[in-house]
C-alpha cells in the first residue's frame, strides 16, 4: 500500500475479511514442502562451504528462517 494505509487499518481489514484466519490454517502442499526442504538442504550445503565472514551470518539467518518455515509446515 506504499505507506498510504496504516498497518493497523490493513490488519483490521484482513481480520474482518477472514483473511488472517485463512492464512493461519493454510499449509503447503506436498510438492511445495519438498521444494522447501530442498532449499533448506541447498542453503545448508552452501553454508558448510562458505568461509567465515559477513556473508556467513546472512546465510545462517536464511537457513534459520527456512528451517523455521519447514518446521511450521509439519
Amino acid at each position: 500500500m506504499d505507506g498510504r494505509v496504516s498497518e493497523e487499518l490493513l490488519r483490521r481489514a484482513l481480520t474482518d475479511s477472514g483473511e488472517m484466519e485463512r492464512w493461519d490454517a493454510a499449509t503447503l502442499a506436498v510438492g511445495e514442502r519438498e521444494r522447501l526442504q530442498d532449499a533448506v538442504n541447498t542453503v545448508n550445503d552452501i553454508l558448510s562451504k562458505t568461509p567465515p565472514g559477513p556473508c556467513h551470518s546472512t546465510i545462517t539467518q536464511a537457513l534459520t528462517l527456512l528451517r523455521q518455515t519447514a518446521d511450521s509446515q509439519g
